[in-house]
């Protein structure tokens, strides 16, 4: 039994079906140009139709923690909260230029690594103190030498506010 090899056809491009194909391309592209907008609208985001902005008498309070006394070398656990609010529900046209609103109710109090990951951590003299275990999902500060130091953190979340201040005596 002999097996009898297809010819394969071989194309053969003119400026003629070069033409052809050009005109069914034509006639194809709107629809491709019609799918691909429905496509890209679906991946963009909508404008809220409400957002949340500081209402008046609005606050912004951080709170920290850290013991009085450390040992040099000693890691310890940062402790902090934060309050704020009231705020104020409006249409995105009603928000003040200056001000960065929010697209979801902002949280009214939160403690923890919420607090303590997310402020900058300022501390006085500069130099002798090393932060921590965010890989533990916390906020740890570890000093070199003894000393007096001052540590308070400064919060861009809500709004810009620094904390109270505390003084850690390092032994």
């Amino acid at each position: 039994m002999k097996l009898q090899k297809k010819k394969r056809r071989e194309a053969h491009v003119t400026p003629a079906t070069g033409l052809v194909h050009l005109l069914r391309w034509a006639k194809m592209k709107p629809l491709f140009v019609a799918i691909f907008a429905f496509v890209l609208s679906g991946c963009a985001e909508r404008r809220p139709e409400w957002i949340f902005i500081p209402a008046s008498g609005y606050r912004c309070e951080v709170k920290i923690e850290v013991p009085a006394r450390m040992k040099v070398g000693e890691e310890v656990v940062l402790k902090g909260e934060r309050k704020n609010g009231p705020w104020k529900r409006v249409r995105p046209e009603e928000a003040l230029p200056d001000v960065t609103p929010w697209t979801k109710q902002p949280p009214l109090h939160q403690s923890g690594f919420d607090v303590t990951g997310n402020v900058r951590w300022i501390v006085s003299p500069p130099g002798a103190s090393t932060f921590g275990g965010v890989e533990r999902r916390e906020r740890t500060v570890r000093f070199s030498m003894p000393g007096i130091y001052r540590i308070k953190a400064e919060s861009a979340f809500p709004t810009l506010t620094y904390s109270n201040e505390v003084e850690v005596v390092v032994e």
